[in-house]
């Protein structure tokens, strides 16, 4: 699909790092030099410098529970055809989108109040250049029958709030438990396709003597919104979202929430071997990865791991 593909960078990231009584600050700028060619159905790639600021600034305290920080960073995200079919599998057969363009900043506390409790909380914006939004494209004349994913560029502004905590109420538990939620604001599209405002974990880890030991937990996704189009077989669907208006409509098919279940547990017969049970899914939710893909119900594996 594409006669020809390169994407070269050359990264240059200064810094300079203060420590003092109360405060360990860390400053510099990331720089990349990117030239990417590509000829993929008359779009191309460019040569561009990217400049991305960078801090890292912890106010520290005499009081290891309340610890005030601040970052600021960013980079670009890969726009390959490897990497969008990491994300989505489905995706179209050699399709290419510009690298993403991230700026974000992030403010928050975190502290420990013993070895066995830590807490972070915080609150962030981010801006996305270019952002690859995955989107289920529908061939026509074949409308329904022919479907596959394309890519529908537009930048994006996210703004997050969240939190964690790690602790060890016992010596044999171990509890993870993570919040996010997000307000996604596209420049021209109506929604953030496939990304969820609420994302939330959680899992317990107990260890049972010197042997065993397992791990509950669940994953809860939000609801998502999947933008939806038509496209031309045989033409690349990687459409700027500024001239979708009047060229090309596009739709939403929403997925309401769900929650994974989890379940691992593992028994060490020697310092050599194991055996392991792991179950997803465990509440029979009916998870879709990726739009109208439905992912396994209730599964199980179950082996032995070997450590060399």
């Amino acid at each position: 699909p594409f006669a020809r593909y390169y994407d070269d960078h050359v990264k240059i990231s200064p810094r300079y790092s203060l420590l003092g009584g109360k405060i360990r600050l860390t400053v510099g700028l990331d720089a990349d030099l990117q030239k990417s060619d590509f000829v993929y159905y008359g779009h191309r790639g460019d040569k561009d410098t990217w400049l991305f600021p960078y801090a890292d600034i912890v106010f520290g305290a005499v009081d290891r529970a309340f610890i005030p920080f601040v970052r600021i960073d960013g980079g670009l995200s890969d726009g390959s055809y490897a990497a969008l079919s990491r994300i989505n599998p489905y995706v179209e057969r050699g399709l290419v989108a510009p690298d993403r363009a991230e700026y974000n900043l992030r403010g928050g506390v975190m502290g420990s109040t013993s070895t066995a409790f830590h807490y972070t909380l915080y609150a962030g914006v981010s801006h996305w250049e270019n952002n690859a939004f995955l989107t289920t494209v529908y061939y026509m004349p074949y409308g329904n029958g022919l479907s596959t994913f394309g890519v529908l560029l537009d930048d994006c502004m996210v703004f997050t709030v969240g939190g964690n905590i790690e602790a060890r109420p016992a010596p044999s538990v171990e509890l993870n438990a993570a919040v996010q939620w997000h307000s996604y604001e596209a420049k021209n599209l109506s929604d953030a396709s496939g990304l969820p405002a609420l994302e939330a974990s959680l899992a317990v880890r107990f260890r049972v003597g010197e042997r065993l030991s397992f791990k509950v937990g669940g994953e809860l996704t939000g609801p998502r919104k999947f933008l939806e189009t038509e496209g031309i077989l045989g033409l690349p669907t990687v459409l700027n979202a500024d001239v979708q208006e009047g060229y090309l409509d596009y739709w939403t098919n929403k997925v309401s929430t769900v929650v994974n279940v989890t379940l691992d547990a593992e028994y060490r017969l020697n310092d050599k071997m194991m055996v392991y049970l792991s179950g997803r899914n465990l509440a029979g939710c009916k998870l879709y990865p990726y739009n109208h893909y439905r992912g396994y119900g209730v599964n199980a594996l179950a082996g032995i791991k070997l450590v060399f």
